[in-house]
């Protein structure tokens, strides 16, 4: 989040300071999570310039669908303007380094709860429609996806991003930075740009051009005019020449001393309130007044250890050693020489930058190795021997994420549970360098995300609001089941609890659950630890049939038929198939639906799936083979009817066209007859299907990963869902019926029928119909 009412500030002076750069042929680092969330709530509007000849070649950007927080987000034109953004940029001919955060630091759970807070305020009321500022739970897989697809790299920190986007900026030579993060205004050596001031458009390469062709030549028509070619440009606040001129600060380390006053992400800005009115002199009754006042006061400081003097003589003379060492470390962290070396060897190695690379790399990759705490920020506190540490220390570490969720109770809740006889695992377990190899290459390069760092060393799970309806609980707590089962892995004992936040109604809510360990049927789930010893056996444990049948007990209990009609479907679908199935069994007894509602919801969701297999059988065939007993009979009678009817071909797409168009859904019937329980229902389904591939993940994947942009339409299911309540199932005894009003009403192809049929027959058996 940054300095709060910097960018505001910096904005005053942006007629006196302000600086322009157009970029070709040269690195960016990409702040990931920044540019993710930028694309999703700004769209693509704000990086791309009006006019003529401004649109590069290929894809186009797309406006979203006027609402679609409704219906838990669209992701094809999400999909689309992130592929379109990075096509600009290759098409500039730009080397994007995309790095996004890890699991997040103790110190910064004091601050995620209290936004987590506001989110669930903002988006959770009693209410006809949801709010519009929740994140979508797939936000990050469907950005990794198009990444994945336009082959672009993507890295992972064991911490917070920050200081390694700082770090390997600098090892390229102090390369720009794109971010609206305004913390990275006060790195020393950073040169950031928002991502709102950013617009690609056609410019000559000549002396204008900050960053020049290889050649340093200007390219010449046959007509002696100059070529234009496209490039990313840019203007901004030069916040050093802002410091150097209009403040006179004489030491750079000045300015993240000024960040440590007014307060970001590390420290709170009531900390320095008192201090801060005291230099205002009546200046503070805006954010900016109140920067103003503290730069000119740094500016008469002749070095960066006069101002923290100055600063601490204010401090009770009990705390002022402990006051000074936390913002010298904070001061230091914003040198940006402190990033995670893991991360720079692994992008070094995947990405020609030699000609980039700033001369005094072997110096300057003297970086932290990526603790996972305080990774990067120039503090290794759990990178210790054990006997380097007293227990007392070691127990603190273990309270710390407690005590910042729960407040200082928790200490006695931990004494209680005698926790310090675990001390010795717990020693283990925090260094980072006893995770196994394989865990951490997945992690650094975004194969496994970070929820389940958070889940291993925070013993975090953060239930983010969805569509959510007031009256019943968090659409993630379906797949709490499956989250405990995640933690038995990754915790390895049940005396290590985990924390889940979550919502009541229209509050914040934390919970305390324990991690399963043992299942009925499988057993002893498989531990990434053996008591305080790293498991090294722990993928060669796991054959592929004691995978499935993790998975499948986690999801169905002891219900084999639910297995093994999973098992029916082609390969790639099976997961969308397990989480429905897993979501009609525990879905009976809601309050909030009828069974004969969630019937024709699981409907909309299964042809949802299934659409691509539907409409291009023949295309399909080869991505998603698999054994011959594996095959779904109705399936493939479906698909070769399909193949042998062009007429049958263009119903079905008729009938997905239909239920996928929105053009009225601003209009007032469709607002008057909105029901926010479908989507919230949807969204149930969503989040188990995300919190199973996570489980998935960890344990190398029997089911293959979900293409979530391919796969899932919001507007289908929801449209088709509200369709089928409101024709198919106005009585229960037209439920037996659904798939045959299904086909007469809505898709005139009988093949259908036996594939609709078998689905509804296993639904209703699970639902006690």
């Amino acid at each position: 989040m940054g300095v709060r009412g910097l960018t505001t500030f910096m904005a005053q002076y942006e007629e006196k300071y302000r600086e322009k750069v157009f970029l070709r042929n040269c690195p960016v680092v990409i702040d990931g999570c920044n540019l993710m969330y930028f694309l999703y709530f700004d769209g693509p509007s704000a990086v791309v310039k009006r006019g003529e000849n401004s649109k590069p070649a290929g894809s186009s950007a797309k406006r979203a669908v006027p609402n679609a927080h409704w219906f838990g987000g669209d992701w094809e034109t999400y999909s689309q303007n992130v592929r379109y953004f990075f096509q600009q940029l290759r098409q500039c001919e730009i080397i994007p380094i995309v790095l996004m955060d890890g699991a997040y630091e103790t110190r910064k759970i004091s601050t995620l709860k209290s936004r987590f807070e506001g989110v669930v305020r903002d988006n959770v009321k009693r209410e006809q429609f949801p709010g519009k500022t929740y994140t979508p739970v797939f936000l990050k897989t469907v950005f990794l996806e198009v990444l994945a697809e336009q082959k672009i790299p993507c890295y992972q920190t064991m911490g917070e991003a920050d200081c390694t986007i700082a770090y390997v900026a600098h090892l390229l030579g102090d390369c720009y930075i794109l971010s609206s993060d305004s913390d990275f205004m006060v790195y020393i050596n950073s040169k950031a740009i928002l991502l709102k001031s950013l617009r690609f458009a056609k410019a000559a390469v000549g002396k204008s051009v900050l960053q020049k062709e290889e050649n340093n030549a200007l390219e010449v028509k046959a007509d002696g005019s100059p070529t234009k070619v496209w490039t990313l440009q840019a203007q901004f606040v030069s916040i050093h020449r802002l410091c150097d001129e209009e403040f006179q600060m004489r030491d750079r380390r000045l300015l993240p001393l000024a960040a440590v006053i007014l307060g970001n992400d590390y420290i709170h800005a009531k900390a320095f309130k008192s201090f801060q009115a005291l230099k205002a002199n009546g200046n503070s009754h805006t954010s900016s007044g109140r920067i103003e006042s503290i730069m000119k006061w740094l500016g008469r400081k002749q070095s960066v250890q006069v101002g923290v003097d100055a600063l601490t003589r204010l401090v009770d003379e009990s705390k002022k050693n402990i006051t000074e060492n936390s913002i010298n470390k904070i001061v230091s962290m914003y040198e940006g020489m402190d990033g995670e070396k893991r991360v720079w060897t692994t992008l070094k190695g995947d990405l020609d930058l030699s000609k980039w690379i700033n001369r005094e790399e072997q110096k300057l990759e003297n970086g932290s190795n990526g603790t996972l705490e305080g990774a990067g920020q120039g503090e290794s506190p759990l990178n210790i021997a054990k006997d380097e540490v007293t227990d007392d220390e070691l127990d603190h570490l273990m309270r710390a994420t407690a005590s910042a969720l729960l407040g200082d109770e928790s200490i006695d809740l931990y004494k209680k549970a005698n926790f310090e006889q675990k001390l010795a695992k717990l020693e283990a377990k925090i260094c980072d360098s006893v995770l196994p190899s394989w865990f951490l290459e997945a992690h650094t390069t975004c194969e496994l995300q970070n929820y389940l760092l958070n889940l291993y060393k925070n013993h975090l799970v953060i239930f983010n609001p969805q569509v959510e309806w007031f009256e019943d609980e968090s659409c993630h707590e379906l797949s709490v089941p499956i989250i405990s089962v995640t933690a038995g892995i990754l915790l390895c004992d049940e005396a290590y609890k985990f924390y889940v936040l979550t919502r009541m109604k229209g509050r914040m809510e934390i919970k305390t659950l324990c991690p399963l360990t043992k299942l009925p049927m499988f057993g002893e789930v498989p531990k990434l630890f053996e008591g305080t010893v790293l498991n090294t056996e722990f993928k060669k444990q796991l054959t592929y049939d004691k995978k499935l049948a993790l998975i499948s007990e986690t999801l169905f209990g002891d219900n084999s038929e639910a297995r093994n009609y999973v098992q029916s479907w082609p390969a790639s679908y099976r997961i969308w198939v397990a989480c429905l199935l897993h979501y009609v069994l525990n879905k009976g007894n809601s309050k909030t639906l009828k069974k004969r509602e969630i019937l024709a919801i699981s409907c909309s969701i299964f042809l949802c799936v299934f659409k691509n297999l539907l409409v291009n059988p023949s295309e399909q065939k080869s991505k998603t083979s698999s054994t011959a007993k594996d095959d779904n009979p109705n399936l493939t009678l479906f698909q070769q009817a399909i193949k042998e009817s062009t007429d049958k071909l263009k119903s079905v797409r008729s009938f997905y066209q239909k239920f996928e168009n929105f053009s009225e859904v601003t209009g007032k019937k469709f607002i008057k007859s909105y029901d926010m329980r479908i989507s919230y229902a949807l969204s149930e389904y969503l989040c188990s299907v995300f919190h199973t591939e996570m489980l998935n993940g960890l344990i190398d994947k029997p089911y293959k990963s979900p293409k979530v942009r391919c796969t899932i339409n919001n507007f289908f299911m929801y449209n088709l869902s509200e369709a089928l309540i409101d024709k198919a199932v106005s009585t229960d005894d037209e439920v037996k019926e659904i798939h045959s009003v299904f086909t007469s009403n809505f898709c005139k192809v009988s093949e259908m029928s036996p594939m609709i049929q078998e689905f509804v027959n296993i639904c209703m058996k699970f639902l006690k119909l």
